[in-house]
C-alpha cells in the first residue's frame, strides 16, 4: 500500500492499494459526500469493536476474493 499525503498539511489524501491495484479515497477530502456512497468494507478485521459499518454493504476482513491478487 501507499499513501498519499497533502505536502502542505500531510492529511491523508488516499492510498493506492497496490494489491488490488485499486485506490482508496479519503472521505475527509472531498468537498461533497452526497455523490458517493461505500461499496464494501475492506480490511475490518483491523477495526475497533466500536466500528460502525453501513446496513447492506458487503465486509472483508481484508481484500474481497475478486481482489485479492
Amino acid at each position: 500500500m501507499n499513501y498519499m499525503f497533502c505536502e502542505k498539511c500531510g492529511t491523508t489524501i488516499c492510498v493506492e492499494v497496490t494489491l488490488g491495484n485499486f485506490y482508496s479515497v479519503a472521505v475527509s477530502t472531498l468537498d461533497n459526500t452526497d455523490n458517493f456512497a461505500p461499496s464494501m468494507a475492506i480490511y475490518t478485521a483491523s477495526a475497533p469493536n466500536w466500528a460502525v459499518f453501513p446496513e447492506g454493504v458487503p465486509k472483508f476482513e481484508m481484500l474481497p476474493p475478486n481482489l485479492d491478487g
